[in-house]
Formats: structure tokens, sequence, C-alpha cells
């Protein structure tokens, strides 16, 4: 009877130690995943927040853009205005001289 209960509290104890290790084990794992899925919380955050700073980041480059090409077709309207200008202004002046020209000839 004295073997049996002696049996019985070893048996015992392994399956307390058994019970205790998987207890134990299944933590860990559970505070693995719990890191694990922080991390990838945390991560998903960054990504979120790097995209939105680039997509910031494109739209101002692309604001700069519009506006150096704005700029761009100023200049360019300016120089077609003046070059219109101009090419009247030599018209008128060719005109002028044409029959000094034509006296000239004659």
């Amino acid at each position: 009877m004295k073997r049996i209960g002696i049996t019985g509290v070893t048996a015992l104890l392994c399956i307390g130690f058994l019970v205790y290790g998987n207890n134990h084990y299944h933590a860990g794992i559970d505070e693995t995943r719990a890191e694990a899925h922080k991390k990838y919380t945390e991560d998903q955050a960054n990504q979120s927040l790097e995209e939105a700073q680039l997509e910031n980041e494109r739209k101002s480059i692309n604001d700069q853009q519009q506006k150096k090409l704005k700029e761009a077709q100023k200049v360019i309207k300016k120089v077609y205005d003046d070059s219109k200008h101009q090419s009247t202004e030599l018209k008128g002046i060719l005109q002028d001289l044409t029959p000094l020209i034509e006296q000239k000839e004659d």
C-alpha cells in the first residue's frame, strides 16, 4: 500500500510538472504571439505613416512642378507676345522704308 502511495504521489508530481510545463510553454507561445502581433501592428502603422509622408511629398513635388510649368507658360507667352509685337513693328518699318527704297532704285 505504501508503494502504491509513493507511486501515486510520484505520478501526481509528474502530471503536475507536465501540466506546469505545458502551461508555461503555451504562455510563452501566447507571449511570443502577442509580441509578434504588436510588432506587426506597429509595422503596419509605420508603413501607413511612411506612405502618407510619401504621398505628401509627391503632392508637394507635383505642386512645385505645376507652379514652375505655369511660370514657364507665362514666360513663353510673354516672349511670343513680344516677338509678335516686334514683328508688327518691323512690318511697319518695312512699309515705311519701301517707298524710300523704291525711290533710290529709280
